[in-house]
């Protein structure tokens, strides 16, 4: 390949550009040759210079649009496939530097808990490529740290789905000359999932004792609302003040709220539970505190506090009950969403009927509601279902 000497340490192969036309009668542009292969190519820009009517205003445009070609020559790297300016490849300080202005950009346009995910995975890859330059970060890079970090398949998806957008964002915004080291990179199948375990009725006991010894109201409640409203715990971080319906035994969430996007969800609450929510001291009828929400922390890293101007971030949650099954030594797959199959199996064995798990679970179609009597094979015996008396029919 033919090097050429010139004043662009970024671009050796290009030479200084040079202004073409000299009458008004000419076709000006600006242009400088670069070589590729050994074969010499020619880059025009006009930018409006044949629109000036005036010889003194195109020879001051033209020399403008030299002097700019000529910057760009020496800040930017010139791509000839594309024929565009592209920013260098960064050194290692800068790419931490990159690394925290895209947290911010981030921080700008999702909402608080997303934000919380993106901050983990990407402070986590930070430690990894301290010393490295971007370069140096290629598709073998990226699966030795998948392989390297301590996490299921699953959570390696989404560490490779937020490095993906990092250099996405480089690529797109920044305009920097990188491929994407994340594309093609495979990852191991997620492991089998395991159904929700019933919790036992010593379970039970034993983690709400555990809530008061540690006089922890707020993962109490939430048990309570998982077990006893059958509401899913991303459900139950949404509620507001103004989501409550109490006089009518019941929390309306609006479309976007529940599982189901496209629709309101009810959520209704037997009366015991009424009961135990209205001794919490929370006043449910404020019109002050209406887009408050139920259970949340009033700024970040606050505690976590009833009636708050934040949503309890679920990382936070997650740990608090990670922790509960650790020193109530529960088997792994005994979880907090367990608790509202839990609920449902025990309604069933207590007499509900599938009628009324559709409406407490909020399910359009009855095959969902059936998934909660698969259990009861395993929880109930079997000469429970043996009947004394008949009286269908006679058997004479």
């Amino acid at each position: 390949m033919k090097t050429v000497k010139t004043e662009f340490p970024l671009n050796p192969n290009c030479r200084p550009p040079v202004v073409a036309g000299r009458k008004l009668s000419d076709k000006w542009y600006v242009y400088f040759f670069y070589y590729v292969d050994g074969k010499r190519n020619i880059f025009r820009h006009f930018k409006g210079l044949n629109e000036l009517t005036s010889l003194s205003e195109r020879w001051t445009k033209a020399n403008e649009i030299r002097v700019e070609l000529e910057e760009k020559l020496k800040a930017y790297t010139f791509d000839p496939a594309t024929k565009t300016f592209i920013v260098p490849v960064p050194d290692t300080q800068i790419l931490q530097d990159l690394l925290d202005e895209y947290l911010k950009d981030v921080k700008s346009r999702v909402v608080y808990q997303t934000y919380i995910n993106y901050s983990s995975v990407i402070n986590n890859f930070k430690t990894h490529v301290t010393g490295l330059t971007l370069e140096a970060i290629n598709k073998d890079f990226i699966k030795a740290y998948l392989k390297s970090i301590d996490i299921k398949p699953q959570s390696k998806r989404s560490y490779r789905t937020y490095i993906s957008g990092f250099f996405n964002w480089l690529i797109e915004e920044k305009k920097l000359n990188v491929e994407n080291p994340t594309h093609g990179v495979k990852l191991p199948n997620n492991l089998p999932v395991e159904r929700h375990r019933v919790h036992s009725k010593d379970d039970i006991k034993n983690v709400i004792k555990y809530c008061d010894d540690q006089n922890d109201i707020i993962l109490k409640t939430i048990i309570y609302l998982v077990y006893g409203a059958q509401v899913r715990i991303a459900e139950i971080l949404k509620i507001q003040m103004q989501d409550f319906r109490l006089n009518e035994n019941k929390i309306v969430l609006p479309k976007g709220k529940g599982k189901v996007k496209t629709r309101s969800k009810t959520v209704l609450i037997d009366e015991p539970l009424k009961q135990y929510l209205l001794k919490l001291g929370v006043n449910f009828n404020s019109k002050t505190n209406g887009e408050h929400y139920f259970i949340g922390i009033d700024e970040p890293y606050a505690k976590s506090k009833f009636v708050a101007r934040l949503p309890l971030p679920i990382a936070t949650l997650n740990s608090r009950f990670k922790k509960l099954k650790k020193d109530l030594k529960l088997e792994q797959h005994k979880t907090l969403y367990s608790f509202k199959h839990t609920g449902n199996v025990n309604l069933l064995i207590n007499g509900a009927d599938l009628i009324e798990l559709m409406y407490k679970n909020g399910h359009s179609r009855i095959s969902q509601t059936e998934a909660y009597a698969r259990d009861l094979i395993n929880q109930v015996p079997e000469i429970k279902y043996i009947r004394k008396v008949r009286d269908d029919i006679d058997f004479k």
